[in-house]
């Protein structure tokens, strides 16, 4: 499609220009690398198809199906008109790719080669047209590595909560659009607008909700391998860097259980024998072994090890495996395994805290004020400060929800909704009252300022 339009631009010193932008655009784009398969979730393609459909979904700041890329870009080039020339939208092409292809080669020195092994291991694909503007529209020079800590803190903190993932679709190139029309500092915005969403589906987890999911939830399968292949990695590189210590990690490394899963095999539980048989009565070890079932898979019972354990050892009792583990003391996650001359629940929660105390340095929690979602959201790293306030006094505020239309306004800084006898601090919390479920107020409320205009609640924020 785009070089049947170029055939008509003629020639140029006895050349035909379709040839010159074909060689200069196109031609690499043909290549093995390009032709390679790549897999988003379910789907295998091309890598060319990847890029041009994050390309085009970038440009529109909508979901594009690569089944419908044809289309859809025929569609946005013919309506749109957003280049001047040929050239210049095969230039706009060449730039995305440049950037995509460090997010493929995933080379652990390059920022973006980083961020394409991060959402690789956490099977985030969707996020890579937000990336792609980030690298190529925002003009964020220096400050692009900040953006990209942002999303990874973001996602990580997610994954780790086991919060959903199915919005993020929605959610990532929802923002392209946003952020071209953001009035501040776009790397301001990206932390602030993530920061300030409230529902299960798109929030970013603050220190605690991060620390109770860290020390509670089950976080092994091997699915999720790859994910904590590199939650470990970073964090052992964080380890480092605060030792003046800047090694690189060659070896391939393999996430291993200190504390066997098949534990009741060779790691008696304490006060009782190996082989104990208890009876339905026996509360007292079943609570015991209830507790230690809950903290196998946590992540102060896994570690990384630069080669894979035989089975006879990894299954082994403690002293056979222990020494094993210590052995592999060229890796800092591992030193910290001889201050300990037993393990259990309690050596296992003890180490949990300590990885915690790194990983919450490495993957940041969303910076807010005190009042959240009622003053301020404030970015780090930024000078710039966005009102994520009420509005004025005296603003009407309109919420139609199941058939019913339910009326407030705001008085005394609060939001008073009729009918309804609380007083609310924030337009999420106004909706929660009304709906009795956790939703995202910024989307629900039809303001009527006092100067008359009327907007969502979600646009008046941006003013």
């Amino acid at each position: 499609f785009i070089f049947q339009r170029a055939k008509g631009m003629g020639q140029d010193e006895s050349s035909l220009i379709v040839d010159r932008l074909y060689e200069r655009h196109w031609l690499s784009l043909d290549g093995p690398f390009w032709s390679q398969t790549a897999s988003r979730g379910r789907q295998s393609r091309p890598r060319l198809d990847w890029l041009l459909t994050d390309h085009l979904s970038m440009n529109v700041g909508s979901i594009i199906s690569s089944e419908n890329l044809y289309e859809g870009y025929r569609r946005w080039i013919l309506n749109e008109r957003p280049f001047s020339s040929v050239e210049s939208e095969l230039e706009a092409i060449s730039l995305s790719a440049s950037v995509e292809h460090r997010l493929f080669d995933q080379k652990k020195d390059d920022p973006f080669g980083d961020f394409g092994r991060f959402a690789n291991a956490f099977d985030v694909s969707t996020v890579m047209p937000l990336v792609l503007y980030l690298a190529t529209e925002a003009n964020l020079k220096d400050r692009l590595s900040e953006a990209l800590y942002v999303l990874k803190s973001y996602i990580l903190r997610r994954d780790i909560c086991r919060l959903t993932t199915k919005n993020y679709n929605k959610l990532f190139v929802g923002l392209i659009p946003k952020l071209r029309e953001a009035p501040i500092d776009q790397v301001a915005f990206l932390s602030s607008n993530l920061a300030g969403r409230e529902s299960d589906i798109d929030r970013w987890p603050d220190n605690e909700e991060f620390f109770s999911a860290w020390m509670g939830r089950d976080q092994y399968s091997s699915a999720r391998s790859n994910r904590l292949n590199y939650l470990f990695e970073e964090i052992e590189l964080k380890i480092r860097s605060e030792s003046n210590e800047d090694i690189e990690i060659k070896t391939a490394l393999s996430v291993e259980h200190i504390m066997p899963q098949k534990w009741k095999a060779s790691w008696a539980m304490p006060g009782y024998d190996l082989g104990y048989e208890p009876d339905v009565f026996d509360i007292e070890y079943r609570a015991l072994e209830t507790a230690r079932s809950r903290v196998v898979n946590t992540i102060g019972n896994l570690t990384l090890l630069t080669q894979k354990l035989n089975s006879s050892v990894s299954n082994g009792p403690y002293h056979v495996k222990m020494p094993a583990l210590k052995a592999h003391s060229s890796l800092a996650l591992n030193r910290d395994l001889q201050r300990w001359h037993h393990w259990d629940e309690s050596t296992i929660s003890q180490r949990g805290e300590m990885l915690f105390e790194v990983a919450k340095k490495i993957w940041v929690e969303p910076l807010r004020t005190e009042s959240f979602g009622q003053t301020q959201v404030v970015s780090r790293g930024a000078d710039a400060v966005v009102n994520f306030g009420l509005p004025d006094e005296g603003t009407s505020c309109e919420f139609l929800y199941s058939g019913t239309k339910y009326l407030g306004k705001i008085e005394g800084g609060k939001l008073l909704v009729d009918g309804i006898d609380a007083e609310f601090t924030t337009f999420s919390g106004a909706s929660r009252g009304v709906t009795k479920t956790s939703r995202n107020g910024w989307n629900d409320w039809m303001l009527t300022l006092p100067d008359g205009r009327q907007m969502l609640a979600d646009d008046w924020r941006k003013l």
